[in-house]
């Protein structure tokens, strides 16, 4: 038992003098903690554009599993461009009431299946968003995911109640050199300290960007005065 004792305390701090992370979570375990499952053996509608037949890395955005609590219970969350829904999905299942903004309606279609697997009700608004209006209502935070849209930014303050809160997050420009995404534009990823500096007149509540993931993201919480 001594001997143990000691390789975990030499473990610890090794890991804090090296710098060393925590290996990625397993899919058991990122549902446990999360509260989504990986989803599984769903019938798909194949032949349609933009339509696949594996949807399960329809997870939530770990930043959001992570920082969902800075959004007030039961509260009211816009999902600009929502995509597939998953993290839409996520808030509804924790009590939120969520507003979906999505214009393509293959998409629309995947979240209303994701939608019905997990049983939950979301408002789903087939718009672009720089026609989208609010009208009277404000949101108690509104989330934007892989979201560089800045020219965008300042209508969305216009839907935060204040005191509300915009959670973002978008890619960096070191994703440029990943495979996966390198065929976007250079207006699609943000720059190093890029959104630090659009929010420098805000309340900045928790900003993120890390450089030890193989996906490169930049990530803020901001609350609206």
């Amino acid at each position: 038992m001594k001997y143990f004792t000691i390789v975990y305390f030499l473990t610890l701090l090794l890991s804090t003098e090296t710098g060393f992370t925590r290996p990625p979570i397993s899919g058991e375990r990122y549902e446990l903690l999360s509260g989504v499952r990986v989803l599984k053996d769903r019938n798909i509608p194949s032949g349609k554009a933009g339509m696949s037949d594996d949807f399960s890395t329809s997870v939530p955005s770990w930043f959001l599993t992570d920082n969902f609590h800075y959004i007030p219970t039961a509260g009211k969350v816009l999902d600009i461009y929502f995509k597939e829904g998953q993290n839409a999905v996520f808030l509804a299942r924790k009590g939120f009431r969520v507003t979906g903004l999505e214009n393509n309606p293959d998409l629309i279609e995947k979240a209303n299946l994701l939608m019905k697997e997990f049983e939950v009700k979301i408002n789903i608004v087939q718009e672009n968003a720089y026609k989208f209006s609010s009208g009277d209502t404000l949101y108690d935070a509104v989330i934007a995911f892989y979201f560089t849209d800045r020219a965008l930014l300042k209508k969305i303050w216009n839907w935060i109640k204040p005191g509300g809160i915009l959670i973002l997050e978008g890619y960096t420009v070191l994703n440029r050199d990943t495979k996966e995404i390198n065929s976007l534009s250079v207006e699609h990823f943000f720059k190093p300290g890029e959104l630090m500096s659009l929010f420098k007149d805000y309340k900045i509540l928790k900003y993120e960007e890390p450089l030890h993931l193989k996906v490169f993201t930049s990530s803020v919480i901001v609350q609206k005065r």
